[in-house]
């Protein structure tokens, strides 16, 4: 039984989202919302690589909305790919019926007053940092949405990335390896900015969260869930403020989004917190 209309892209009329950007629309709304978010120079459906055909077969997913968010994960800077997302998340969250139904054919269209009541972000690696940094925005701006919103993160980047495995990543096939870190970080600003040693933007990210929560900041700050790979060479696994232990997930730090099942652990952690 179809339980979802898509994948498909933005609307021919929309040039404001990256056109990697696929989306699911449940045929049985019932205000709830899935956005995955990928990594570092990844992609929005191959990051999240069987998540789009097997949340189809699950009962949990049916009647939620599944968005695989694309960006430029290489060569933007941090802050302007989570401005994006702030932005992205604002309007869907903020106006979901505009938002969705140029999406939808006539006959799906939500009604004008359709909102998400509650809206999960999956996010892998710089993706996590990326969407830390969009809800801080939310937080400072006391979006009424912000409430709404939890946070399930794979192989979070938020503590630093490796310069060396993130440089051969994004360009493992050239053979001049000792020009291979200036080359790419000629290309991304991302080097820089999620190395645990030279980063000016990890540090401020950590003090901004942990000084809302102290306050009493909205939970959503934190993540429900985060996963680490059982053989990770690329992101440092050190613990989050205010982030729950992590869930060890036997992979690599680009397999333990990729599940083989509903059974993985990981998919069935996500189903369950739908």
């Amino acid at each position: 039984m179809q339980t979802h209309y898509g994948p498909c892209g933005p609307p021919p009329a929309n040039t404001d989202w990256d056109k990697d950007t696929r989306c699911l629309w449940s045929l049985a709304p019932s205000g709830k919302l899935v956005i995955f978010i990928h990594g570092y120079k990844g992609q929005a459906l191959a990051t999240w690589s069987q998540f789009d055909r097997l949340l189809l077969t699950d009962t949990r997913f049916q009647d939620a909305d599944c968005i695989f968010y694309g960006y430029d994960g290489l060569r933007t800077e941090l802050i302007a790919s989570s401005a994006g997302f702030f932005d992205f998340l604002n309007q869907i969250c903020g106006n979901s019926a505009d938002f969705v139904n140029p999406w939808l054919p006539p006959e799906l269209q939500r009604p004008a007053k359709f909102r998400y009541k509650s809206v999960l972000i999956v996010a892998h690696s710089l993706g996590a940092v990326v969407t830390r940094k969009a809800l801080v925005f939310a937080y400072q701006q006391k979006m009424p949405w912000l409430r709404n919103v939890r946070m399930a993160l794979f192989a979070p980047a938020h503590m630093g990335a490796s310069i060396v495995n993130l440089a051969f990543e994004a360009i493992s096939s050239n053979p001049l390896t000792s020009l291979l870190g200036i080359a790419v970080r000629f290309v991304s600003p991302l080097i820089d900015q999620l190395n645990p040693d030279k980063s000016t933007v990890l540090p401020v990210l950590r003090k901004e969260i942990e000084d809302a929560r102290k306050k009493g900041g909205n939970s959503a700050l934190s993540a429900s869930r985060v996963f680490i790979a059982s053989r990770e060479n690329v992101v440092k696994n050190d613990p989050f403020p205010y982030d729950p232990a992590p869930i060890r997930i036997t992979g690599t730090h680009t397999t333990i989004c990729k599940p083989d099942s509903t059974t993985h652990k990981a998919f069935a952690e996500i189903g369950d917190l739908l």
